[in-house]
């Protein structure tokens, strides 16, 4: 984000995305995908004086920022932005199917830009490690949320939270296995988006003054929640 006066609340949003003319064909008519080759897309967050941002409905409830629901929807000009760009974006079969079980301790990744780092010539962000810290099948103290253990930094506030596709898993009594020669008919495993970072636990251990490398993670099922609501 990015604002016109340094006092001020950001005025528009900066995305940085992968321009079409990266992507080109070799010789043997397989795709050839330039990273390299991006530009910045701006949003402004503001119409007539008006957010454009959509919030839960459950938002209107609550005073205190702990109880609301700390993700918001940007409506995008789909037809103009994959006319420019190449997007591999989440949508809703890219949540997790009812079917896989996940558990305690269980095996996560962050994709971010802890501390503003990333790959700047190929614009690729940065994976963090992470382990489900409490159920994820019940919300945190009452909560749709749940915690992860991570150590995360300023600049990862908003990243998805994805499962592992490294981890075998049992589904229907067969086990889902990585395919590390992927050939045609065949499928990879891919990560499944469970949801998106908040923010940092700001507990601190007495003795060491290190924060105890907890977050709060807002379950990615509350997304069509806030779409569905706004389009009544």
């Amino acid at each position: 984000m990015f604002n016109e006066d340094a006092n001020s609340y950001p005025v528009a949003l900066r995305l940085l995305l992968n321009t079409k003319d990266g992507l080109t064909e070799n010789e043997d008519g397989t795709p050839n995908l330039d990273l390299t080759k991006h530009k910045n897309y701006e949003i402004l967050l503001h119409n007539e004086g008006r957010p454009v941002w959509l919030e839960h409905p459950d938002n209107l409830k609550f005073q205190s920022n702990w109880d609301k629901v700390d993700i918001a929807i940007i409506p995008l000009n789909k037809e103009d932005v994959l006319r420019k760009f190449l997007i591999t974006r989440f949508n809703v079969k890219s949540f997790k199917p009812e079917n896989i079980p996940i558990v305690y301790g269980e095996s996560l990744m962050v994709m971010g830009y802890p501390l503003g780092l990333f790959d700047e010539l190929n614009n690729l962000p940065i994976v963090r490690n992470a382990t489900l810290a409490t159920a994820f099948s019940s919300y945190y103290k009452g909560r749709p949320k749940f915690l992860i253990d991570s150590r995360l930094h300023q600049g990862t506030s908003g990243s998805p939270v994805l499962t592992n596709p490294s981890i075998p898993k049992l589904v229907n009594g067969a086990w889902s296995l990585p395919l590390p020669n992927a050939s045609k008919g065949q499928v990879i495993p891919m990560p499944f988006l469970l949801g998106i970072v908040s923010n940092c636990l700001t507990t601190i251990d007495p003795i060491t003054r290190e924060y105890i490398g907890l977050s709060e993670v807002f379950p990615a099922t509350l997304i069509p929640e806030i779409i569905m609501h706004h389009k009544k």
